[in-house]
């Protein structure tokens, strides 16, 4: 039997579809460079295709699309960025993260979700980059408290430094503290690579590695280091579980009682739904689900708390995001040191 719909259940449930088709134009657009070159003001359509690559026909495709969604204005040929369209330049980061990092993720659910399969994947370098963006509204601050409330450290060594922007303000914070930075994927180390030399940071260097394997081979740290997993343990804890997570942070202190490590998480909070926020089903819904499906696990801050004292350590301070950012606090840092005895 036929069902006839009404016009209100059909566009509310095509909702999500325009969603998606306008979170993959938004990325493309900022892929191309066409958002950043609106940026610097109303520009011609024919000119843009010129100077950006494209082809012209196609671009203005793009151009009446974004224009009915409200992110641009058009002005006979040309082209301008509303004031929603300009408000998306800052929130890049997010669809690196989402949309590079993990669009064909979300396509691979059908397959994932059949018993005995394996995990999702991602797009490495995207993830990196669009993380350590988000970081510079959330983990940086989070951390650069941290760090203010502790003398300075020997050194400070980033576990999974992502394309190295977020250890790189580290760095530039604190130019006679050594900053070396450990990351596994190849993409990512060359961007962070770039950062250091475009900042002319001679006290960073990346090294290739993850959190689990790293070890100190050209004895370059001194008692005193400071540790940093901005978002690592929660893959190590689904990839190689809790006792790897214990053993990785108990060898840690007991090689150097004098160190401290920030470790930086994500809080597990379900139903998101009753949260009050409209932060919590935008970013955070999503999110979750990512990371059950993609090698990861997000856990109760609680559990972190069991986890740390299980390796015999103290949480000496918690810090969360501002609350004009994110009201939820479900990002959360802590200072670790070794308990006293």
């Amino acid at each position: 039997m036929t069902v006839r719909l009404h016009e209100a259940t059909l566009a509310r449930h095509l909702q999500p579809i325009r969603g998606m088709a306008l979170a993959q134009a938004i990325y493309a657009s900022f892929q191309i460079g066409l958002l950043d070159a609106l940026a610097r003001g109303p520009q011609q359509v024919a000119g843009l295709a010129g100077e950006l690559g494209l082809h012209p026909e196609r671009l203005d495709g793009l151009s009446d699309y974004l224009e009915n969604e409200g992110l641009v204005e058009r002005d006979g040929p040309a082209i301008a960025l509303t004031d929603l369209g300009t408000e998306l330049l800052a929130v890049r980061p997010w669809y690196d993260l989402l949309v590079g990092g993990y669009a064909s993720t979300f396509g691979q659910l059908p397959a994932v979700l059949r018993r005995d399969a394996g995990y999702a994947s991602r797009n490495g370098a995207s993830v990196a980059v669009g993380s350590c963006g988000i970081s510079q509204h959330d983990a940086l601050p989070m951390a650069l408290a941290l760090l203010d409330t502790m003398p300075a450290p020997s050194t400070v060594v980033d576990l999974g430094c992502g394309d190295g922007t977020f250890l790189a303000d580290i760095a530039v914070r604190n130019p006679e503290v050594p900053c070396i930075g450990v990351e596994p994927d190849e993409g990512a180390r060359n961007a962070a690579e770039t950062v250091a030399e475009r900042l002319r940071l001679n006290n960073l260097r990346v090294v290739a590695g993850d959190a689990i394997h790293y070890e100190d081979a050209e004895g370059t740290t001194q008692p005193g280091t400071c540790y940093l997993t901005a978002f690592v343990l929660q893959e190590l804890l689904e990839q190689s579980g809790e006792q790897a997570v214990i053993d990785l942070l108990r060898r840690t202190f007991d090689r150097d009682p004098s160190a401290s490590w920030i470790v930086i998480e994500v809080h597990r909070l379900h139903p998101l739904n009753t949260a009050g926020s409209d932060l919590a089903l935008g970013y955070y819904n999503p999110y979750y689900l990512i990371h059950r499906i993609t090698e990861q696990r997000l856990v109760p801050a609680g559990e972190w708390h069991r986890l740390f004292d299980a390796a015999a350590l103290e949480v000496v301070r918690e810090v969360f995001p501002a609350t004009e950012y994110d009201p939820l606090g479900l990002k959360v840092g802590f200072l670790l040191r070794a308990r006293r005895s």
